[in-house]
């Protein structure tokens, strides 16, 4: 994939010269360019833009995303608060209460695959914006502007038709690389790493009382974690540990504050099962042959008639003579069990449902008569083996001897 920098090369404020028509946005300049430096010219890119609050790391307040083409020198111009919006209400800001970064991620497809390419603070923040004048919001989340006339006489305005704020608490995942925030696939049992980070809603003023974790694996409910915390801001991570059983796993991170308004984030966690790590080929001739008639699956390597013993996971047992079957068993010194169960899944194949296949067949250390297509679960000790018979041909002659024949087989192992 080519990588994408994002060169940000300056930041205009939109001012007006007259307080009739306070902007609502401002300008914002940028220049896309490749890992090498060379400006990516006349092509669609799409940004999303989030302010954060109170520092780098801060939760966002206002996120909105834009689609544009990038100009013969690579630069685009964005106007930040016109853009779509996924999260927050521009107008709300309160600018000059606190410091505000501005986080830049982009697709240079024009699509919605955004990259993190910076984070930068608002040094300079519009004038305009700041005194846009007094917001007052009501108890459903409507906006209202304040208004005096030229009388003295006070009184509000609905700020526009679609001025409904969000009154609730907010919170977000943390999303850099070590963190689980979204959807996605791990094995059973493995280990991964969450975080959230929460603040009180700046038009409420209302603390946050509490926080909870919720996992549903199957219909079942489990709470992991709830505490109450009576702050204004919470930053929370753990290392959490997925289910034993196969699945999909829901975990919701659920915020509360004081006035008694919810709001939560969640992903699920598909378990498919510790996959095997290695897929091999193995092959054997004809026992009664000069070559090799046997295969060790633990060394992955075929096995000759003077081969130790205890290496010999699959020995051909056809009699001198004989039509090549491929039939084979374990030597005594071996005892590597086999369950045959061709409606096993070879090719999603993980340890837990051979486990479970092996089980549920009936184990031997001899095999007779296979055919191609054939899967059989094997085991030895308490390592699993999933074999799946490739080719078996009774008169291939590589072994150039008397006694023909060669079966080859697919296995994975862990």
């Amino acid at each position: 994939m080519k990588k994408i920098n994002l060169t940000l090369i300056a930041v205009a404020l939109l001012i007006t010269t007259t307080f009739a028509q306070i902007p609502q946005a401002f300008k914002y300049q940028a220049m896309a360019s490749d890992a090498s430096g060379n400006v990516i010219k006349n092509q669609k890119v799409a940004f999303r833009i989030s302010i954060l609050k109170g520092n780098i790391n801060g939760i966002s307040v206002y996120t909105e995303t834009h689609a544009d083409t990038t100009n013969g020198f690579g630069l685009i111009n964005l106007e930040i608060g016109n853009g779509t919006v996924e999260n927050g209400y521009f107008k709300a800001v309160n600018w000059g209460n606190d410091t505000y970064f501005i986080k830049i991620e982009m697709d240079a497809t024009g699509g919605t695959n955004y990259q993190f390419m910076g984070t930068a603070q608002l040094l300079s923040v519009p004038y305009a914006l700041c005194s846009g004048g007094l917001v007052l919001v009501s108890d459903n989340g409507k906006a209202w502007k304040a208004k005096v006339s030229n009388y003295g006489i006070f009184g509000v305005e609905a700020m526009d038709t679609n001025s409904v704020i969000d009154l609730l608490p907010k919170i977000e995942f943390k999303t850099s690389g070590i963190y689980t925030y979204h959807n996605t696939i791990l094995d059973t049992s493995e280990q991964f790493t969450a975080g959230i980070k929460a603040v009180s809603n700046y038009f409420t003023g209302e603390n946050l009382l509490n926080f909870k974790i919720i996992r549903i694996f199957k219909s079942i409910p489990t709470t992991v974690f709830d505490t109450t915390i009576n702050v204004d801001s919470f930053s929370y991570e753990n290392t959490f540990t997925t289910q034993s059983d196969t699945g999909v796993e829901n975990w919701t991170f659920r915020i509360t504050d004081n006035g008694g308004k919810v709001n939560e984030v969640s992903f699920n966690i598909t378990t498919i099962g510790k996959l095997f790590k290695y897929t091999k080929t193995g092959y054997f001739y004809h026992m009664a042959s000069s070559q090799y008639g046997a295969y060790d699956i633990d060394g992955d390597a075929p096995v000759g008639a003077v081969g130790t013993a205890s290496t010999k996971s699959m020995k051909n047992t056809d009699a001198s003579g004989a039509t090549f079957t491929g039939s084979w068993e374990s030597d005594v010194a071996n005892t590597t069990q086999f369950v045959k169960d061709n409606t096993y899944d070879y090719a999603n194949a993980t340890v837990q449902s051979a486990t479970t296949a092996y089980a549920a067949g009936s184990a031997s250390t001899s095999v007779y008569n296979p055919v191609v297509g054939d899967t059989y679960i094997a085991k030895r000790g308490s390592a699993y083996y999933v074999v799946k018979i490739t080719t078996l041909d009774p008169n291939d002659n590589t072994c150039d001897c008397v006694n023909k024949g060669k079966i080859t087989f697919e296995y994975k192992k862990e």
